[in-house]
């Protein structure tokens, strides 16, 4: 995206490059000492169908766990955009999205309180519902939107999330043949 961001300057003194090969260890000196492989939240993040983001319209951190609780009744997972894990420092950096963070492609992605900007919006450009939750009628992020709901993310979430819970406890009932 041209324009977002300002040329860097070239340094007066690049300094030197020292590279050191070393490809004449004999394979009877190395040996592996422990094979770890990590499971990331990045990799949870980019395979998700359902991801829940919270931007920077959440007024606490430990607000996030109001997206948990959204994020574990939908099966899915929870994301953040760009100043919530670097300018807040409330979420690990490998869990931001956008166009220097992760690109996603769930089958719905529901933003709180995220204002949209260009560089969010380029990393969840794929998915296939993208729904917006911001107390502010004109944030960028509606546009994008397939569906938008203005209003505070504190009474809408709650709600949302009593009435998801409403409708599965139905289902579940219905399912099961006890009316």
């Amino acid at each position: 995206v041209a324009g977002i961001f300002e040329p860097a300057e070239l340094a007066a003194d690049k300094g030197k490059q020292i590279i050191r090969k070393v490809n004449n260890i004999p394979y009877s000196q190395v040996r592996v000492v422990k094979r770890v492989i990590e499971e990331s939240d990045e990799v949870a993040i980019r395979d998700a169908k359902v991801v829940v983001c919270v931007g920077r319209g959440l007024e606490k951190q430990k607000d996030i766990e109001l997206a948990q609780e959204l994020a574990r009744i939908l099966g899915g997972t929870v994301a953040c955009s760009r100043p919530v894990a670097i300018d807040l420092k409330w979420m690990p950096e490998n869990q931001f999205v956008g166009i220097s963070g992760i690109q996603i492609k769930p089958d719905l992605y529901i933003g709180l309180g995220v204002s949209g900007q260009p560089q969010h919006l380029c990393g969840i450009c794929d998915s296939k519902v993208i729904v917006a939750i911001n107390r502010a009628a004109d944030a960028p992020f509606f546009e994008a939107a397939d569906y938008g709901i203005v209003g505070d993310l504190y009474d809408v979430v709650p709600a949302l999330i009593n009435e998801i819970k409403a409708r599965s406890s139905l289902s579940e009932v219905s399912a099961t043949g006890n009316n």
